[in-house]
């Protein structure tokens, strides 16, 4: 165990103990449950101060005015960093270090300290009892970390002070923190997000939750004053948003605009929404050099770039694609035959645009595998821009088939070629590095529902290779739409003549995020875990639904929101035998795995004071039950503490066919949709950042030529 001797941070003649007035939340005391750890905890606020590592963080007057609040510890803290020689060097250091089996902390005075595990210990001058030392705990798709604060130690995280006349823990722990204890303030760090921390954002509660919460804070405070929670929003000028959705600009070209012209200005607009809601692409993909000449792209990014795109299509329209990794990839090029070997892959017999290399382990040459399910097995399409796989076509077919996502018949799988495979002709690359950009474009233009041309194109040419980057760059960090990915084909003539209109039901309003490398797994994976019972609604059971339930009972609402999950099915079996909803039958399972909660599910509705349509009677047919569980559901959205579902696409199609002119709405995902679930359960959904109109107006205004005025002459 090491520890840090230490002095005061405080300025010679500014006492420590004269701060400003901090808001902070009241201390709360509340059980954390999870496997092999049970603790009194405290939980700290989040921070209201940045990340002084942050991406283009600059120490400007607001913020050293917020800084200010917290006392002169923390203002010595900031203002150290601004005189770091290598900030580059020490953010990148700080990146390397942080991952979900170690903590760093960050001393702006001396050098970065790092610990794994448990064995971190902090000291004040020459007396080493006090002392902090981490644990991490492992509950539902998540690490958590909690800190052992032995008695005496004068600790402050984020504005909150703790007692120091007994051992404390507190946790779970903020992603950033800002922690002072006797005098000192360092800069706590748990995941490489964290980094590029800002208020606001990278919040480790699920957004479910938050929501939820204040929705029942603004319910029982208006309740007493006999409004709504609406009419109140409404007559503070807020709006009432009852759970995550992207709230973004649907856009189609217009017919009148030229393609050029008009990716120009999207460009620019999706660059300025980026810059303004500072989100941080981990691993992106390079500038081109000098020479306009491009590196060639990682494998990570091919990957995520694509599913950047076909995840978004897929949240937004009744179109799903199957995905896989990268490492996943690799494990089935280098198949061996062990069925229990796990792959990471979703969406079973769905299409598949899989980037396939010539090499089992580097990409040697980029190119697209298109696999569709069809007459119960695969068909391959393959998109090359070098034509190097012909003669290698079981080779294909069998990557197709390892990656386990089709069901085929013994017969198909042991003779390769009643698989169909199909090359396809496209433009040939005219260099050795421009594959893994042509490969992601090919796999945007299917997935869009157009076709890649024959004829030669300039997409990746010199004047045109750093649009396509940032295009690509901008598509990860999610700030890319269907109508711009268009619009760029069209101009460089990527796209066949007479396939370059986006399909109906592929249109996407915002690109789904794939930030860091390892996002892409830990979504697949996410889904895998949704995906398991596809028949079963009680997947789709959230939990924070069941703690709008309970929390009149329970009342702590921190310690619901940190209460293990099986403990919570426990007060909710016990909560459904209360109201005689079950039988007390011991024999019986928890009642949330059992088909007795869905036969009574309109019951919980009514429950809670629901007024909506009669019910039906209890049926015993699956199907029918499946539907009083979405009956359910729509009567808790009716109250506004679950989403309204978004109108099915195909019938707004039906009633007002999509115009040529750019028209905006409002993209609410299905609650039920597991593909919503998990991004929203990883943070991982669409931004909500937009434009007003007259931003885009100066942005389309300042392009246009000026109106040529005649002269009259008398």
């Amino acid at each position: 165990m090491s520890k840090r001797k230490l002095g005061s941070q405080s300025p010679p003649n500014v006492s420590p103990q004269k701060k400003k007035t901090r808001v902070v939340p009241d201390l709360k005391l509340h059980r954390w449950t999870a496997e092999g750890f049970e603790h009194m905890v405290y939980t700290p606020p989040v921070s209201s101060l940045p990340s002084p590592f942050g991406l283009d963080f600059h120490l400007d007057q607001d913020t050293k005015d917020t800084v200010a609040q917290f006392g002169p510890a923390v203002q010595v803290a900031f203002e150290a960093t601004s005189s770091v020689a290598d900030m580059s060097g020490a953010r990148q250091t700080l990146l390397d270090l942080c991952n979900n089996e170690q903590v760093a902390w960050i001393d702006p005075l001396q050098p970065i300290t790092l610990k794994a595990g448990e064995g971190l210990s902090l000291s004040q001058e020459n007396d080493g009892k006090r002392t902090i030392r981490f644990r991490r705990v492992f509950s539902a798709y998540a690490t958590r970390w909690f800190a052992f604060v032995q008695r005496d130690t004068h600790l402050t995280v984020n504005g909150q002070s703790y007692p120091k006349t007994h051992d404390i823990v507190i946790g779970p722990l903020p992603p950033f923190s800002v922690v002072e204890y006797h005098d000192r303030a360092v800069f706590l760090y748990l995941n490489r997000e964290s980094v590029d921390y800002r208020p606001g954002e990278l919040d480790s509660q699920p957004s479910i939750s938050r929501i939820l919460a204040s929705l029942k804070d603004d319910k029982d405070s208006e309740s007493k004053k006999g409004t709504t929670v609406a009419t109140a929003a409404l007559t503070r000028g807020g709006t009432v948003d009852t759970k995550p959705s992207a709230k973004t600009e649907f856009e189609i070209q217009p017919e009148d605009n030229n393609s050029c012209e008009y990716f120009r200005w999207r460009m620019q607009e999706w660059k300025l929404l980026q810059k303004r809601s500072n989100v941080a692409l981990i691993e992106p993909a390079r500038p081109a050099y000098y020479n306009h000449r491009a590196e060639w792209l990682a494998d990570t990014v091919v990957f995520r770039a694509i599913a950047s795109v076909t995840t978004a299509i897929g949240l937004e329209n009744n179109v799903d694609f199957a995905m896989i990794d990268e490492w996943g990839y690799r494990q089935l090029k280098n198949y061996k035959g062990a069925e229990d070997e796990p792959l990471a892959t979703a969406g079973r017999n769905k299409d598949l645009l899989l980037p396939y290399n010539t090499d089992d382990k580097v990409g040697v040459h980029w190119l697209l595998v298109h696999a569709r399910y069809v007459n119960n097995k695969p068909e391959i399409h393959v998109y090359d821009t070098l034509n190097m796989v012909k003669g290698t076509e079981a080779t294909i077919r069998r990557a197709i088939l390892n990656t386990r996502l089709y069901d085929v018949e013994e017969d198909v799988a042991s003779d390769l070629r009643k698989i169909d495979l199909t090359h396809h002709t496209v433009a040939r690359q005219p260099n050795s590095w421009e594959c893994g950009y042509l490969t992601v474009l090919n796999a945007w233009c299917l997935a869009l529902g157009m076709e890649p041309g024959a004829k030669s194109h300039y997409a990746t040419s010199m004047n045109r290779i750093q649009e396509l980057i940032d295009m690509i760059n901008l598509s990860m960090a999610g700030f890319m739409d269907s109508a711009t990915i268009q619009a760029y084909m069209r101009c460089v003539g990527f796209v066949d003549a007479g396939h370059n209109t986006v399909a109906s039901d592929r249109h996407f309003t915002r690109s789904v995020p794939f930030l860091i490398k390892e996002s892409l797994n830990k979504y697949i994976l996410m889904r895998q875990e949704l995906e398991k019972n596809p028949q079963s609604a009680i997947r789709r059971l959230d939990l924070d639904t069941i703690r709008f339930l309970l929390r009149p009972d329970l009342g702590d609402f921190e310690d619901l929101d940190t209460m293990k999950p099986d403990v919570i099915l426990q007060h909710f079996d016990r909560w459904l035998k209360d109201r005689d909803l079950i039988q007390w039958d011991p024999k019986s399972p928890l009642s949330p795995t059992s088909p007795a909660t869905m036969r009574l599910a309109f019951v919980l509705a009514d429950s809670v004071g629901t007024q909506g349509p009669q019910l039906p009677r209890v049926p015993d047919d699956t199907k029918v039950l499946r539907q009083i569980w979405n009956i359910y559901h729509r009567m808790l959205k009716e109250q506004g503490y679950l989403g309204l579902a978004r109108q099915e696409r195909a019938k707004d199609k039906a009633e007002d066919p999509f115009s040529t002119q750019e028209i905006s709405d409002n993209a609410n995902y299905p609650y039920d949709d597991p593909k919503f679930i998990a991004l929203d359960r990883l943070g991982m959904l669409p931004t909500k950042h937009a434009l007003t109109p007259i931003e885009k107006e100066l942005i389309r205004g300042s392009s246009r030529p000026a109106p040529k005025l005649k002269l009259r002459h008398k």
